[in-house]
């Protein structure tokens, strides 16, 4: 009898102790993630398996403040988008813990400047998109301690000309993304300095035919967005420039048919987009 007691009391206990077990994510849109890259659909989700995450897609408001501390348990992450969710500054402290991150996506999300101070300790980042947030040119301060940054995405963000002399500063960046910026052609002369530049998206933004002079000294860009700004045919003298071009958007501009003509001749292997109409 002794011994059937001792038996249920060591079966009972073991109970609780799993009926107390907190499981180490919480958020079932979280774990569905987490078991994706893990490849582990069922089952106790352990540290092993944590571990084995190296990418997490999180998308949309249902995700939060609260869930980053469970993603920063995965200390090996390297890519991790967060785009259209409802993080602010004070999730990013816990992202900032992810010290393997290469690629971080904060699109369309609540950051600010502020934010950007701990996204700044994450000094293995290749890749950062913090396109259409609040962000301004105090937080391109931060933006530049980056110095790993190959990829760099802030269109239709609040930044002006005196950013871009902080992002001047990234000199392995090869593609930026300026979309839907006040910047003018006085920035130009700051982006001209970025030598490995591969790609560049100046579409919507304030730059003339004045500023291609300096974006003709980007020997190496092999794609080039001018779209919805006030280049003309004169400005595409500099364009033929870059002989490296591969894919130019010169869609909802000044220039002519008669000006993309003369400029695929001087750019053969380009693809030149253009609803020129004259």
């Amino acid at each position: 009898m002794k011994s059937l007691l001792l038996v249920l009391a060591v079966v009972l206990g073991q109970s609780v102790l799993a009926a107390d077990k907190k499981p180490l994510i919480t958020n079932p849109i979280v774990e569905k993630e987490i078991r994706r890259w893990a490849e582990k659909p069922t089952g106790e989700l352990t540290e092993a398996d944590l571990e084995k995450v190296t990418r997490l897609y999180l998308r949309g408001p249902k995700i939060t403040d609260a869930d980053l501390k469970e993603v920063a348990k995965l200390q090996n992450l390297k890519h991790l988008i967060l785009d259209d969710t409802n993080i602010t500054d004070a999730g990013l402290k816990e992202v900032g813990k992810l010290q393997k991150l290469e690629a971080l996506s904060l699109a369309r999300t609540k950051i600010t400047d502020v934010g950007l101070k701990e996204v700044a300790k994450l000094q293995q980042l290749k890749t950062l998109w913090l396109n259409d947030t609040k962000i301004t040119d105090a937080g391109l301060i931060e933006v530049a301690k980056l110095q790993q940054l190959k990829e760099l995405n802030l269109a239709r963000t609040k930044i002006t000309d005196v950013g871009l002399k902080e992002v001047a500063k990234l000199k392995q960046l090869t593609r930026l993304y300026l979309t839907g910026t006040t910047i003018t052609d006085a920035s130009l002369k700051d982006i001209a300095k970025l030598k490995q530049l591969t790609r560049l998206n100046l579409a919507r933004t304030k730059i003339t035919d004045v500023g291609l002079k300096e974006v003709a000294k980007l020997k190496k860009l092999k794609s080039l967005y001018l779209t919805d700004t006030q280049v003309t045919d004169a400005g595409l003298k500099e364009v033929a420039k870059l002989q490296e071009l591969l894919g130019l958007n010169l869609s909802s501009t000044q220039i002519t048919k008669a000006g993309v003509a003369e400029l695929q001749k001087a750019l053969p292997k380009c693809r030149i987009v253009s609803n020129a109409t004259q």
